[in-house]
């Protein structure tokens, strides 16, 4: 089981820089703004209020966060949200 548990994380390791573009060294505001919007289903008022921030100021930093990403974030969501999870557990958080 353990074999079969780390294949899935390597194979997602590789597609990471291809999904994430430049969003993977962009500031930790933008892919932190991309998780938790992704993880409230997408609903942005959701995701203003876990970050205490302003609707608008996280679709600010959503619209920066799509110009760095190859393909738009709503064609992709699945993918992001688990290249995100992979850097995010490849960092120790």
């Amino acid at each position: 089981m353990g074999l079969e548990r780390r294949r899935p994380l390597r194979s997602a390791h590789r597609r990471r820089p291809r999904v994430l573009g430049e969003l993977e060294t962009a500031e930790p505001e933008s892919t932190e703004a991309v998780r938790v919007f992704i993880a409230a289903q997408c609903n942005v008022s959701h995701a203003a209020d876990r970050l205490y921030v302003h609707r608008n100021t996280l679709l600010r930093r959503l619209a920066r966060a799509d110009r760095h990403l190859p393909r738009p974030l709503a064609a992709n969501v699945v993918e992001v949200a688990s290249a995100l999870e992979v850097l995010r557990r490849r960092a120790g958080f």
